[in-house]
């Protein structure tokens, strides 16, 4: 990364997840980058060409606060609602070259642990990148309960929740999460 770099944006930035060894992607609650409309995530690089490439994940409707790249495909996490004017609650998948919205995702989020706004909070991927941790503010996905915690098989399009069984024991390969701020 050119020591350089600095790109401008308008808000904050949540989360910074490496894309290649020159670029990264970045999420948050900002508008735009350099001027140019890149609504809460961005592709950058070298500071002459920020923001990168032709990446434009267009409408997303509110916070992002975790991305994960894995195996192809950039998860996405937070706050949000709609992406491009498409229902994607809280989680969504997108192409990690154009920003387009994909299908790999499209789970339910219901009810709320303790009262404030659904959300999923963070993310992270099983080290053989098939399986996807979430963390947040919901009582279910899927209409299957699960109390904050889920984990969805992304190995698959489109992507599974796993069964309370498979869950509890794949949750032991996991490395421990950062904590949150409080």
């Amino acid at each position: 990364m050119d020591a350089a770099f600095a790109p401008a944006l308008d808000g904050e930035v949540e989360v910074i997840v490496p894309a290649d060894a020159t670029s990264i992607y970045i999420g948050g609650d900002f508008n735009t980058v350099n001027g140019v409309n890149r609504r809460k995530v961005a592709w950058t690089y070298d500071r002459r060409r920020c923001p990168g490439r032709p990446f434009n994940a267009s409408g997303v409707n509110g916070l992002v606060r975790d991305l994960r790249l894995v195996n192809g495909t950039l998860y996405m996490a937070g706050l949000f609602t709609q992406i491009g004017g498409q229902s994607r609650p809280f989680l969504a998948s997108l192409n990690p070259s154009t920003g387009a919205l994909t299908s790999k995702i499209g789970l339910t989020f219901a009810g709320l642990h303790n009262g404030g706004v659904g959300k999923v909070i963070k993310i992270d991927a099983t080290p053989d990148g098939n399986r996807l941790l979430l963390e947040g503010n919901f009582t279910s996905v899927d209409g299957q309960p699960r109390d904050q915690v889920a984990l969805v098989d992304i190995s698959v399009t489109p992507a599974q929740l796993e069964s309370v069984a498979d869950q509890l024991l794949h949750l032991d390969l996991f490395v421990v999460f950062r904590q949150l701020p409080a």
